[in-house]
């Protein structure tokens, strides 16, 4: 399907960040140290850990350090892992059967950070936080796992007394559904969203995962799976799943300043990506984990002054830049206009060369109450009935704030 936008006009980017929230890897620089010589440890990757709410806080105000075209500060869509285990449960069930926390309810023993859920919200009123979903574990089979630990397997039981659990190797990435017949793996996921819409108020929209898991992640609502690209490494945004009602969205530029301690390379070629995007007519996808920023290895704040370098290279080289969450970009390209809400501010968008009519839902007496942006203020026009608020404007973007009537 091809887009309903000209992005050579509108230079947009995304970025999605996977694993917020996973309780995986080492809980502790103590815990790393100890197992850092196992195999799964051999790599850049394991030194991350769970984020804090300090963590949270820096990368807030290296977002809002800077502003979008749009005048709006800059949004990242984290991708969280909602679930992990719970260690003393399994270890006194005999490891017969799995038992985790959903992250709104706590996170498995040994990885207390503080309230990095509160934090996490907090995010998203300030609009620089727009949380999707990852998975409900990262990477490994919990069937798998407990088989290991009930034979004894020496390797399993070594990194479970660290409440850590494991892969099958460095390069082997087990998905989370394997060994799951669909009715087990639609409950599985079942579950999982169920602790997203309790940790964060909302159900998310975007599933950015490896597995083949789309019939499940259909069923229970999500509507984009985001960086599929075919074997052939063919861009597929703006297809849909052959199997069910999923939106792709395609492969993203690589921009992990944690794999290299060359600003200067990094930056060179992810400028170059994000320009070649635009020029081949598409948005610029970014990807980014969270192993960028916060680790137990000292290379942290240069990954945040190469991102503050790149940020900064956007608001002077292309002003006109506008960060975009997927729904948005799945709005934009169907239609040609978008909604986004985050706290009581709506930002509307008209990407189309007609004046169109967009709206959003409305809370119980909400009114829109100032016009904070406007690319053309004049022929707009505003309202708030019938739990919508509903914007009629020609091309541009706009920004509006609500309060209680």
């Amino acid at each position: 399907m091809s887009s309903k936008v000209n992005w050579r006009e509108h230079p947009a980017v995304v970025v999605w960040s996977d694993d917020w929230g996973m309780n995986a890897w080492a809980p502790t620089e103590e815990a790393y140290n100890a197992t850092k010589h196992e195999e799964l440890m051999q790599t850049r990757w394991s030194s991350g850990s769970l984020e804090t709410p300090e963590d949270l806080e820096r990368t807030y105000q290296l977002l809002e350090a800077h502003r979008s075209g749009d005048g709006q500060p800059i949004v990242f869509e984290p991708y969280y892992i909602v679930g992990g285990p719970d260690y003393e449960a399994i270890r006194a069930n005999g490891f017969r059967h799995y038992v985790d926390f959903g992250l709104d309810q706590g996170v498995s023993q040994g990885w207390e950070r503080g309230d990095i859920v509160t934090k996490a919200r907090e995010g998203i009123e300030r609009g620089v936080w727009a949380p999707q979903y990852h998975g409900r574990t990262h990477h490994f089979s919990h069937h798998r796992w407990l088989k290991r630990l009930r034979e004894g397997e020496a390797r399993a039981q070594r990194m479970f007394a660290h409440h850590m659990y494991v892969c099958e190797t460095v390069k082997e990435r087990v998905p989370e559904h394997e060994d799951m017949a669909e009715p087990e793996r639609k409950e599985w996921v079942r579950g999982a969203l169920s602790y997203f819409i309790r940790i964060f108020g909302f159900p998310p929209t975007s599933v950015r995962n490896s597995d083949e898991a789309e019939i499940a992640w259909a069923t229970q609502g999500l509507q984009i799976r985001v960086g599929v690209a075919d074997r052939e490494g063919e861009d597929q945004t703006g297809k849909h799943s052959p199997l069910c009602d999923l939106w792709y969205a395609g492969s993203a530029i690589n921009f992990e300043p944690f794999q290299t301690a060359d600003q200067e390379d990094i930056l060179t070629r992810v400028q170059a990506e994000t320009a070649a995007a635009w020029e081949a007519n598409r948005p610029a996808f970014i990807s980014s984990h969270r192993r960028n920023f916060t680790a137990f290895t000292d290379d942290v704040d240069n990954n945040f002054a190469v991102w503050d370098s790149y940020l900064s290279w956007l608001e002077a080289a292309h002003p006109t830049n506008v960060f975009l969450t997927m729904p948005e970009v799945r709005q934009l390209w169907e239609s040609g206009v978008s909604s986004r809400r985050y706290g009581n501010t709506l930002i509307f968008r008209n990407w189309t060369e007609k004046q169109q009519t967009i709206t959003c839902p409305a809370g119980p007496y909400e009114a829109v109450e100032d016009i904070t942006y406007a690319d053309n203020e004049s022929a707009l026009s505003v309202s708030s009935a019938g739990e919508k608020h509903i914007l009629v404007a020609p091309h541009g973007n706009y920004c509006l704030t609500v309060g209680t009537r």
